[in-house]
């Protein structure tokens, strides 16, 4: 069960959305924030610059979105940490 409003005491049914399952309810939980930050509840948070952008300019694996750029540069910097050890 997922609260429209974010409001858990707000048990009325116009405020309640029935979820088949988890994944579903996590999908709503992320287009409302998508919404919340940029006004779009398609848009992503690429998880490692942690900024909301279209997702024709993010790259999806397992369910993490990211920028290309971002992902090079986090790879460069990891190799860096293993390389120095």
């Amino acid at each position: 069960m997922h609260h429209a409003n974010g409001d858990k005491s707000d048990n009325r049914k116009k405020n309640l959305v029935i979820c088949p399952d988890q994944r579903y309810h996590l999908l709503l939980h992320t287009r409302m924030a998508a919404m919340e930050a940029t006004g779009n509840p398609d848009f992503r948070k690429c998880w490692i610059c942690r900024k909301y952008d279209d997702q024709k300019n993010l790259v999806t694996h397992q369910r993490a979105h990211y920028h290309r750029e971002c992902d090079r540069e986090y790879q460069r910097t990891m190799k860096l940490k293993r390389s120095s050890k």
